[in-house]
């Protein structure tokens, strides 16, 4: 059973490796776009080897390099979490393999460890990054022996270990609860929202209820390797067999993580048909039917009202698509609630920042928030081996890209429009700057959706199993992802910064052209490529 169990994850991760793709394709058109790919996974890479090392090495240069074990932990467990909370859904439950995967002479917990364990190496290159890296400048202040060195090294595979199989039980436990509703996918997307926003608040949370007299760095390192030691076992356990030589926590580490994990597909197996069958199921006889009137539209906007239901058919898709969204109504109902100053001074933690100087990046923040996803950099890719149903219909494929691109900006535009005016408004900013941010919201809206668009078509992929891989880990989400949200981070400081000499209505001016220029490109650069595909 094993060795068939280890065939299948062979199969799976070869099925979709990048590498392996790469080695026996002949188009080499395609092979340069993932090698584009690569390039780019690569400076994620090298930018969490700067961080990771960077981190470690600067505890160490402030006499504190007894804390870095313990944050190996829990930016390892943290990490892992966070990913596999989100990606977990895609890859245990409802996937378009499944009848034939349950078809296989394998127990259910054999393939659920099977889907679990592909998951595990996707995202293991991450966590080794950030565990190597930091151990470079842990080594640079601290004896590192061949103990400490086989610690860190088992230590890492068992924290991500423990960390993905909480989050995959969490996962599970909304997927099943949810399928008890009526409404389930719904019921999926509320619950998952809670979840996330409870961990975007969780910082804060914590802030509000910690001694305040912790300002001083030596204080926060004190008090957080106590919070470690005392709640998140895994870190607690790593950081006494690292830094006390501690062979008894180094063996519960081990031994608790693989028993977590054994006994997690062992209940999941239990419940693993059940959950599915729900989940792939759309209610059957108990649905009502009524009878509607069916109007015109335009194929544009039938190509967008298709769009609208993939993305509420797919809780995967929804969440991530949707978040920034979300984070825009709460960000409004906190402004309203608490008032500018308080919200300001509880992000910037009593920085001398102030209203005044937020004013001219309004646009920006919104825009940081709705543009962090967009339809456009995999809707095209998540026609999967249903495209050849839009190329059979009597439309153009220019077409098909504008219904796509509209739909993003019906989604999108409504609150970068309502995130402007509500964050201007609460900052009294001028009327004509109220006007403008709106306008440099609608123009970084445009962009947002051609750029997307251009992604894709750039780096389409037809040929996927599991949707999470369009969704979140497909070239076409990066390259629009990373520039996106680096480009912002940089603009807004510039703006800051150069408000003395220029006035900043005069760079937000700027922005708002530059960014229409290249909205226009990038929209007839979509379709350019549409029509070649």
């Amino acid at each position: 059973m094993l060795k068939k169990s280890a065939v299948l994850l062979k199969t799976m991760i070869r099925a979709n490796s990048t590498f392996n793709i790469l080695k026996h394709e002949k188009d080499k058109k395609k092979k340069r776009k993932m090698i584009g790919g690569l390039i780019g996974i690569g400076m994620i890479y090298l930018m969490i080897i700067i961080y990771a090392c960077g981190y470690s090495a600067l505890c160490g240069y402030s006499g504190m390099a007894y804390a870095v074990p313990a944050s190996v932990g829990v930016i390892l467990f943290a990490m892992n979490f966070i990913f596999t909370f989100f990606k977990a859904d895609g890859y245990l439950f409802a996937f378009k393999d499944y009848d034939m995967t349950m078809s296989l002479p394998l127990s259910v917990k054999s393939i659920v460890g099977t889907r679990f364990l592909r998951m595990y190496i996707l995202n293991l290159p991450y966590s080794l990054l950030v565990s190597a890296s930091m151990i470079l400048g842990y080594a640079i202040y601290e004896k590192v022996d061949a103990w400490r060195i086989i610690v860190w090294i088992v230590g890492t595979f068992m924290i991500q270990l423990v960390a993905m199989v909480l989050a995959s039980i969490l996962s599970a436990l909304i997927a099943g609860i949810g399928t008890k509703f009526k409404f389930k996918k719904i019921a999926r997307a509320i619950l998952t929202f809670a979840f996330c926003i409870f961990c975007f608040s969780l910082r804060y949370i914590i802030d509000a209820t910690v001694a305040k007299d912790s300002a001083v760095m030596i204080d926060k390192i004190d008090m957080f390797n106590s919070g470690v030691n005392r709640y998140l076992f895994p870190a607690k356990w790593f950081d006494g067999a690292v830094s006390d030589y501690s062979v008894w926590q180094f063996i519960l580490l081990v031994v608790v993580s693989i028993a977590i994990y054994e006994l997690f597909a062992y209940v999941l197996s239990k419940f693993y048909r059940q959950i599915n069958t729900r989940l792939m199921s759309e209610g059957g006889n108990r649905r009502k039917t009524k009878a509607k009137h069916i109007g015109k539209k335009s194929a544009v906007n039938t190509i967008a009202h298709k769009e609208f239901k993939r993305l509420v058919s797919s809780n995967n898709y929804f969440v991530n698509m949707c978040m920034g969204h979300l984070l825009v109504l709460i960000m409004v109902i906190a402004l309203i609630v608490f008032g500018v100053d308080k919200i300001i001074n509880v992000i910037v933690e009593g920085a001398p920042v102030t209203k005044e100087m937020i004013i001219p990046i309004i646009p920006i923040i919104v825009h940081f928030l709705v543009g962090m996803a967009t339809t456009t950099a995999c809707s095209y890719s998540l026609e999967g081996k249903s495209y050849w149903i839009l190329q059979s219909l009597p439309i153009e494929k220019s077409t098909v890209v504008k219904g796509k691109m509209a739909f993003q900006l019906y989604l999108s535009l409504p609150f970068e429009v309502f995130g402007n005016l509500a964050l201007a408004i609460a900052c009294h900013a001028k009327i004509y700057e109220v006007i403008l941010f709106v306008i440099c919201g609608i123009v970084l809206g445009l962009f947002a959706a051609t750029y997307g668009m251009y992604c894709n078509v750039s780096h389409i992929n037809l040929e996927w199993t599991n949707e999470m891989e369009v969704i979140k880990q497909s070239a076409a989400v990066t390259l629009y992802c990373l520039p996106n949200m680096f480009i912002m981070m940089i603009l807004g400081v510039a703006i800051i910064f150069l408000g003395r000499l220029i006035h900043p209505d005069i760079e937000i001016l700027a922005i708002t052209i530059i960014y229409m220029a290249l909205a226009t490109l990038f929209y007839k650069g979509s379709i350019r490529k549409a029509e070649r595909i």
